[in-house]
């Protein structure tokens, strides 16, 4: 685990192979999910909270999968709206 980590840092823009977290504070939603989304990567991703209200964050992020609370389960992901 990296942390703190800035979201100009190379260890948080760059794809590392390995088991690798970065933590990143954000301030609200809004934030948070305009981090996960500013990337040219995104096969899977993983949003942890600790309320149902939260885990609606995971319908806005924009990857391949999502999971909640977990890093393992893997949800069908939602049909583009192109």
């Amino acid at each position: 685990m990296l942390a703190p980590v800035d979201p100009s840092d190379r260890a948080f823009r760059e794809e590392i192979f390995g088991p690798v977290v970065t933590v990143v504070a954000f301030e609200d939603e809004a934030e948070a999910i305009a981090l996960a989304n500013d990337t040219h990567y995104g096969l899977s991703g993983s949003v942890w909270t600790k309320d149902a209200a939260g885990a609606a964050v995971a319908r806005a992020i924009e990857t391949g999968t999502v999971s909640v609370n977990s890093h393992s389960s893997v949800a069908t992901p939602r049909p583009s709206a192109a």
